[in-house]
């Protein structure tokens, strides 16, 4: 029998920093090695935003930001950083999936579904 604890799993998740809460833990043992691993998770968005700006240059961003003189350029502004913190995201839930995964090594496939 497999030694995964979906409430256990879910409570690794919920101590990560950019972790709000996780909801809808749920575990499937499809045999004596394989499992699978499903959770809704809820990020604090806050956390996000400051994982983000720790990996980016802040005085740079804001000069950037005070040089914007029209719309056009405030949307290209706003599309380069939401497509940088859209990869902060992936990068932090590819490091959920591996927490999960190095505590239960026979989970082959965490799906987490983010809301």
């Amino acid at each position: 029998s497999s030694g995964i604890n979906a409430e256990y799993g879910g409570g690794i998740l919920e101590r990560q920093p950019a972790v709000l809460c996780v909801n809808d833990v749920k575990t499937m043992v499809e045999g004596p090695s394989y499992a699978r691993f499903k959770a809704e998770i809820f990020f604090d968005t806050d956390a996000l935003t400051m994982q983000y700006l720790k990996s980016q240059d802040v005085r740079t961003l804001l000069r950037e930001a005070n040089a914007l003189s029209s719309d056009e350029e405030m949307e290209k502004f706003l599309k380069e950083q939401n497509k940088l913190l859209v990869d902060t995201i992936a990068l932090e839930v590819d490091r959920l999936e591996g927490l999960i995964k190095r505590q239960y090594p026979e989970v082959r496939h965490v799906d987490l579904e983010i809301l």
